[in-house]
This record gives structure tokens, sequence and C-alpha cells, in this order.
């Protein structure tokens, strides 16, 4: 015991974030996909006075639902056949941009959350400005502080 490392005892890593932040996505999707299963059975797919698909926000659930299943499923895929793990790691990485919209719908069940993103939404082109003036001196600055110390 005096030779073994807590974290490497039995010839491996116990733990490593790669495999906690795996285990974190497995979870959430595991959570999303027992949410809006009940929600198709009880509101029905197409058909209905409140079908499922008849709301953006069930459509934007249910895109969520499928991406982060494709993303854990690929992952598998590419880590169970290490031969062919670098030509599908940009077809993994084009479905993990879709893991951003879990913020949007996690921020749904958060009022002043989601009034913030809508706000960041409704002023991107300020923002956008602001940015770009920000740049602009910052730039400015750069030169000067380039003349006066070189």
């Amino acid at each position: 015991w005096g030779n073994c490392n807590p974290l490497l005892c039995g010839g491996g890593f116990l733990f490593t974030w790669s495999k906690a932040i795996s285990f974190g996505n497995f979870c959430l999707t595991l959570y999303f996909i027992l949410e809006v299963v009940p929600y198709i059975v009880a509101y029905g797919l197409f058909f209905g006075p409140n079908a499922f698909f008849s709301k953006t926000e069930n459509c934007l659930d249910f895109l969520l639902v499928l991406s982060n299943t494709a993303d854990l499923v690929l992952s598998a895929v590419v880590f169970s056949e290490s031969s062919a793990g670098s030509s599908n790691s940009d077809l993994i990485r084009s479905v993990q941009v879709l893991r951003v919209l879990r913020i949007l719908k996690l921020a749904r069940r958060f009022p002043p959350v989601y009034n913030v993103i809508v706000l960041f939404g409704q002023l991107r082109e300020a923002l956008m400005t602001a940015l770009l003036i920000n740049g602009m001196l910052l730039l400015a600055v750069a030169v000067i502080a380039m003349q006066v110390w070189l």
C-alpha cells in the first residue's frame, strides 16, 4: 500500500475528468430521454390538440435528445474501433456543437436566466458594435505602447 497511489490502484486510473464528463453527458442524455418519451406518449406525436411537435420548444427538445443520443452512439463506436477514431472525430465534434442548445433547454426552467439570454439575443448588434470599438481601442493602445516602450 505504500507505493500505491489511490488513483492508480488496480493498474489504471479509477477517476479521470474525461470519464467524469462522459458519465455526466450520459446522465443528462438519459434524463432528457426520460423526459421526452412520456411527453410524446401523453400528447401524441403529430395529431391531437396538444401534439408534441406542435410547439417549437418541443421540437428543440426532440432535436437535443436526438443529437445527444447520436453523440453517445458515435462516441461508443469510435472508441470501440480505435482504427477509425480519426476519421469519425470530426463527425462527433459536429454533433457535440448541438450540446450548446442544452443551455437554452435548461434556461427555460429558470425565467431570470432565460430573460438574460433573450436580452443578449436582442442586444447582439449593440454588443458586437461595443466589442468592435473595444477591439479597435485595444489595437490603438497596443500600437502606442509598442512605440513608447520599444
